[in-house]
């Protein structure tokens, strides 16, 4: 029996104070059952194992709370004290699926996946109708294992016997994308829609392979035909919106997420943040950051919103607004990359040097290998007059990014801008030989005429030879 809230509190108030008291209380198993999700569910498995073990010394026989017990005990990290009690439990039902299939859970934590695997193909032959659930665990056996291919294979075996397995359509597009293998997903469910063509769930997953293929078409048409088979199909046409959104058809997409929300009649903060970037993309930002507004009205937490608020303020010039919401997210999503480098490209427009110089090495350490970030910061240096620092900032980066053209072009222009011509004539010959169209980033940055057609005329040199 599941508990209200308010029973809920009352609960486990009644449960601390015995803790703190040292009494000793008799509870109801539901009540330990209870008690134990509640603290499993807000992350805090010493607590609920302390319960467990409490629950157990007033029904030292019960099965669940054990195998409780030893779910706690993964959780934590001790993996054979969890095997040892799962497999206590196992003398008494030696073919229990729940006690089987957590049993191989703890093989595969302990690195004995063959032993994981004999475990689940002995309890398959007496659980035929839970044979969906056992081929997920022996596919994520053998994924963890590093076999792939029959991870694949029996991933494919759950979804034949359950189009509805959420999590084994996930697994199997990741493991298809590791082996370089996503069209194999695409034969797979067109096999799948051969033989079931009405199965909306086949045109969806086969529409989810196509985006992940970066194949925009193919997905829009894959999700549209499982709206037309399932027209309250929510989840369908949100894959419409961003198929729509990939392809630059942000009216069609606004129509679409739209049509999400009127069918889910919920407050979905992912769909507000998707309506409001249709309108952001079209430069209507006031309305664009109405949207992230009531995204941030069904979730204060949701970060995404605060960011959507943030990029809306900065394209308008509006730095100081835009400043509070972009720490804002920086502090709900600290290892957010793309947080950090909006933050410090928002401080430098506003004047704050040093704070924009330490939220862009924020975002350096997150994400190396992102270009902007280097020219960016190396820029703010720039700009002051100390291109000897923007230097350092950029060849930092080619560090990172050996090859990266916009890099090895900003690289010569400081290089000019120092005066140290005989290097950046050498770095540009280099440049060019490597990314010859991408010379005109050398243009773009230079505004000076003169410097341009000096430019112009040793990159046509070069060209002649």
């Amino acid at each position: 029996m599941a508990f209200k809230d308010t029973e809920r509190n009352d609960l486990i108030r009644k449960f601390e104070g015995m803790l703190r008291n040292k009494e000793t209380v008799h509870f109801a198993e539901d009540a330990y059952e209870d008690i134990i999700a509640f603290y499993s569910e807000k992350g805090k498995f010493k607590e609920a194992l302390k319960a467990c073990n409490i629950a157990l010394t007033q029904y030292p026989f019960s099965t669940d709370f054990k195998l409780e017990k030893a779910q706690l005990l993964l959780y934590i990290g001790n993996y054979d004290q969890a095997l040892e009690m799962i497999e206590s439990v196992e003398v008494l039902q030696p073919y229990d699926l729940d006690t089987c299939l957590l049993k191989s859970n703890a093989l595969c934590f302990l690195g004995k996946f063959d032993e994981a695997i004999e475990t689940l193909d002995k309890v398959l032959e007496f659980h035929q109708e839970s044979a969906d659930e056992i081929y997920f665990s022996l596919g994520l056996v053998y994924q963890n294992w590093g076999k792939l291919e029959e991870a694949v294979e029996c991933f494919k075996e759950t979804i034949l016997r359950n189009i509805s397995h959420e999590p084994a359509t996930f697994e199997l597009t990741y493991a298809l994308e590791s082996l370089n293998k996503l069209s194999e997903g695409v034969k797979f469910y067109e096999k799948i829609i051969d033989n079931e063509p009405y199965s909306h769930l086949a045109w969806y997953y086969l529409g989810e392979i196509h985006d992940r293929m970066s194949k925009q078409a193919e997905a829009l048409q894959a999700f549209e035909y499982a709206t037309l088979i399932k027209d309250d199909f929510s989840d369908a046409y949100f894959g419409m919106g961003t198929a729509y959104m990939n392809l630059g058809e942000y009216l069609k997409a606004r129509e679409v997420f739209q049509k999400v929300l009127d069918i889910d009649q919920d407050e979905d903060p992912e769909t507000y943040c998707h309506l409001a970037a249709t309108y952001e993309k079209l430069g209507n930002y006031h309305q664009a950051i109405e949207y992230y507004r009531k995204a941030i009205r069904s979730d204060a937490l949701w970060d995404e919103a605060w960011y959507g608020v943030g990029s809306c303020l900065y394209a308008q010039e509006k730095w100081f607004e835009a400043l509070s919401v972009f720490k804002k997210a920086t502090e709900l999503n600290p290892d957010n990359p793309t947080y950090w480098l909006a933050l410090a490209d928002t401080e430098y427009e506003f004047g704050n040097l040093f704070s924009a110089i330490d939220a862009y090495q924020n975002a350096a350490e997150l994400d190396p290998f992102n270009a902007n970030i280097w020219l960016n910061w190396s820029f703010v240096y720039h700009e002051q007059g100390n291109s000897e620092k923007a230097l350092n900032v950029i060849e930092e980066g080619l560090e990172e990014l050996p090859d990266d053209p916009s890099l090895l072009y900003r690289q010569i222009a400081y290089l000019m801008s120092m005066g140290s011509y005989k290097e950046a004539f050498n770095r540009l010959e280099i440049a060019l030989a490597l990314h010859y169209d991408q010379h005109i980033l050398l243009y773009d940055f230079f505004d000076d005429l003169e410097v341009q057609k000096a430019l112009f005329k040793i990159i046509q040199q070069y060209k002649a030879l």
